[in-house]
């Protein structure tokens, strides 16, 4: 169950980076993060 609630604030945290990226127009920056890459987002897996 706790995994299951990381996993959603995980998603949730991703999305609203990718849409503030996008918002501030730097997302060229960011090609799609590769899935090896996803324990160096901020807030990620611990």
């Amino acid at each position: 169950m706790e995994a299951e609630y990381q996993k959603q604030v995980d998603e949730m945290y991703f999305f609203g980076y990718r849409r503030c990226m996008k918002k501030n127009d730097i997302m060229h920056d960011i090609p799609s993060l590769p899935s090896d890459d996803e324990d160096e987002i901020p807030g990620g897996f611990s």
